[in-house]
C-alpha cells in the first residue's frame, strides 16, 4: 500500500480511539460482564451485495466475523469486497497495534500478522475510503484466551486533542456519542448505531419533564455546550420518548 496520509491515518484513528475510549468507560462500571461489554460495541457493517449498485466498491464480508470471540491468535483477517479494489481506494488500520503483511487477491484483502496476535485482546479494525470520507466500516474480535485490560492510551494529549477536533468538525455523531450517556433534571441521552445506509448514531432522549419544547430547548443547548454549530446539530439524528 502506498504511504498513508496524515489526514488518512487520523481520521481513521480517531474511530479506533472512540472505540477504545468506549470499551473503558464500561469497564468503570463495577460487575459488568466482559462479554456484555463487548457486545455493546457498534456492530460492524457488512452490505447485502443486493444493495450495491454495479462497481460500487462495498464489503461483503469479513473472517474472522464481527464480534468473534475465541480466535485464534495466529488467525488472517480476510475482508471480502463487492469488486477488486485498488491499492488507492482502501486503508486499513487495527488496534491495537501488530506488524502486518496486506495483499489483494481477487476482490479479497487478506491481512496477515508476521507473529501471534497477543491473547485474550480484543482486536478493532476499520476500513476506509479515501474516495469517499463518509464510509468507514468497523470490525472486531477478541482471541483465545483470557481477556486481558485494554493497554492504556499512550499517545500525547497534543494529538488526542488534535483527532477529537477533527471528529467534531467531520462526523459529530461520533463525536457525541463518544460524549453520551448524559442525563440531568430535564432530559436523559443515549446513542445507538444505525447500520442501514447512511450508517450513523441516533441518539434517544428521554423526558424528565411533561413539556416537549422545554425539554428540546435544553438537549439543543446541551449540544451547543459540547461545541456543536446549530447546523450541526440539525443534522443529528436525535428521537424524543
Amino acid at each position: 500500500m502506498k504511504q498513508k496520509k496524515l489526514i488518512i491515518i487520523l481520521a481513521v484513528a480517531v474511530i479506533i480511539l472512540l472505540i477504545t475510549l468506549f470499551f473503558l468507560n464500561m469497564r468503570r462500571n463495577a460487575g459488568t460482564d466482559v462479554k456484555e461489554e463487548i457486545d455493546t460495541l457498534p456492530t460492524g457493517i457488512i452490505v447485502p451485495t443486493n444493495t450495491i449498485e454495479n462497481n460500487e466498491l462495498d464489503i461483503v464480508s469479513v473472517s474472522p466475523s464481527d464480534r468473534a470471540q475465541t480466535v485464534s491468535v495466529n488467525t488472517s483477517i480476510r475482508i471480502t469486497f463487492s469488486r477488486k479494489p485498488k491499492e488507492e481506494e482502501i486503508d486499513f488500520f487495527m488496534g491495537p497495534d501488530a506488524i502486518y503483511s496486506q495483499e489483494i487477491k481477487d476482490n479479497v484483502l487478506i491481512i496477515t500478522p508476521w507473529k501471534p496476535l497477543a491473547e485474550g485482546t480484543l482486536y478493532t479494525y476499520s476500513i476506509n475510503f479515501p474516495q469517499d470520507n463518509q464510509k468507514v466500516r468497523l470490525y472486531r474480535f477478541v482471541t483465545e484466551g483470557t481477556l486481558s485490560e485494554i493497554l492504556p492510551d499512550t499517545r500525547s494529549n497534543d494529538l488526542i486533542e488534535e483527532v477529537e477536533e477533527k471528529e467534531r468538525v467531520n462526523h459529530p455523531d461520533i463525536y457525541i456519542t463518544n460524549r453520551t450517556p448524559f442525563e440531568d433534571s430535564t432530559f436523559s441521552i443515549r446513542s445507538d448505531f444505525e447500520p442501514k445506509t447512511p450508517a450513523h448514531y441516533y441518539f434517544i432522549v428521554t423526558s424528565k419533564i411533561n413539556d416537549r419544547s422545554t425539554v428540546e430547548q435544553a438537549v439543543n443547548a446541551w449540544l451547543q455546550l459540547q461545541g456543536l454549530t446549530e447546523q450541526q446539530i440539525n443534522g443529528l439524528d436525535v428521537r424524543y420518548q
